[in-house]
């Protein structure tokens, strides 16, 4: 298992912060503090798949947030939860859109797990972000 703690910005599984991007910072759309960003990745070789889990602990700045707004990339998302309790999603093209419950609008911090696989494309992981492409398998 491969773990790596790194700014959001910089995360290579296309996994990254919309804020402001695009007009996506419309009225609903939290506006968030990442305190903590983990990301635990598992390539599998034989299928040039990977598989893995995000977990971002944030903070709302915005109490009037409906939805947290990520970009996925071509990745699937398995399942989201916040608080350890799984919530309401949904994908629209790219992006990831998390159903904020009004109690986690109240709380100082939350924490944001989203399990997730894709395929590994011609032996590298895409993206879109400040690290083009990284090798996975050769």
């Amino acid at each position: 298992m491969f773990k790596m703690k790194t700014p959001i910005s910089l995360l290579w599984l296309s996994l990254s912060l919309c804020l402001g991007l695009g007009g996506l910072n419309a009225q609903g759309i939290a506006q968030i503090d990442v305190l903590h960003y983990q990301a635990n990745i598992e390539p599998n070789i034989a299928d040039k798949s990977i598989k893995g889990e995000v977990s971002i602990r944030l903070q709302l700045l915005d109490k009037a947030a409906q939805t947290i707004v990520l970009k996925r990339g071509s990745l699937q998302i398995d399942q989201v939860m916040i608080n350890r309790q799984a919530v309401m999603h949904r994908v629209e093209k790219k992006r990831l859109l998390i159903t904020l419950k009004p109690e986690h609008i109240t709380q100082a911090e939350i924490e944001v797990d989203i399990q997730y696989h894709g395929p590994l494309s011609n032996g590298c992981i895409k993206n879109s972000g400040p690290l083009k492409e990284s090798t996975a398998i050769k």
